[in-house]
């Protein structure tokens, strides 16, 4: 709903989502991908300290996992962007370049939670968009 502009019914949808995610950190359920979940709720509510937080403690407890890290890596920039970090988002996305299973410049050309770097040179560079 965030994507389509309508913020009331995007945030109605990361309130549930968060009932839900509390649900299943009350039930035992969780680890890294209940981190990842509540980094991308807290995002869509604008709790930009938790959801920096969140999204980080994934980020360090994927190290090593190849394939993994850097799809967590990526909801950061996406994170990151949301909040108007435009740097750090840039410098994340360059380092998913160079890695394997990184993101790949037609990914970041199509992704729309990327839209406000799409003016930003730097970002352009990236995209392979001249």
């Amino acid at each position: 709903m965030r994507l389509k502009g309508d913020a009331a019914a995007a945030r109605s949808e990361y309130q549930l989502a968060r009932e839900e995610a509390t649900k299943l950190g009350q039930a035992g359920i969780g680890g890294i991908n209940l981190a990842v979940l509540w980094a991308d709720i807290h995002a869509g509510l604008g709790n930009k300290p938790e959801a920096l937080a969140d999204i980080s403690r994934a980020v360090a407890a994927e190290q090593g996992d190849a394939k993994e890290a850097p799809i967590t890596a990526g909801l950061k920039a996406a994170i990151l962007v949301q909040f108007g970090d435009h740097d750090a988002a840039i410098a994340e996305l360059s380092r998913l370049l160079e890695i394997p299973y990184g993101v790949t410049p037609a990914e970041l050309r199509q992704n729309p939670l990327l839209d406000p770097l799409r003016k930003d040179p730097r970002f352009r560079k990236l995209a392979g968009e001249s």
